[in-house]
């Protein structure tokens, strides 16, 4: 079954055991295009009316079908990611705004423990930056000196 990262389905969970999300409930995809397109699973984070201030729940816009009525309203709850058979999926809701995923993919990365080291990239990156605009400054500098060094031809 086709289905694209950022899609949002009806999905039974199946019955949860402790504080796992259960019964039918609307997820959204989180797996890459094409690992969707070679595999019978797929991976989602299920999307509750539950809300919270935790970092890995990330409220979402809602979404209307046609008429004006809400098809989607609520929360994605990115501590619960499951993988699942695509066989769990029932209708297509709606698909999530690429600045909602945005924020999905930073919630995931938190909830998985890795946002230190996207950050540490990012800093190494913006020092990065800032020494070339410093070097390019440099040449800049240096090219004006010989200029006037040689003085008028």
């Amino acid at each position: 079954r086709p289905v694209k990262r950022g899609e949002v389905f009806r999905c039974y969970l199946g019955i949860g055991i402790g504080s796992e999300e259960s019964k039918e409930r609307p997820c959204v995809i989180l797996q890459h295009d094409k690992a969707n397109l070679e595999s019978p699973n797929t991976i989602v984070a299920p999307i509750t009316h539950t809300s919270s201030t935790l970092p890995v729940v990330i409220p979402i816009d809602p979404k209307y079908n046609n008429s004006g009525d809400v098809v989607l309203d609520g929360n994605v709850l990115l501590g619960n990611i499951v993988c699942i058979s695509k066989a769990r999926l029932g209708d297509y809701v709606a698909k999530l705004e690429p600045t909602e995923m945005e924020a999905v993919d930073e919630a995931i990365a938190i909830s998985l423990g890795i946002k230190g080291h996207y950050d540490k990239l990012g800093n190494i990156l913006k020092d990065k930056l800032t020494y070339i605009d410093k070097l390019k400054q440099k040449i800049k500098d240096l090219e004006d000196q010989l200029v006037q060094e040689k003085g008028p031809n």
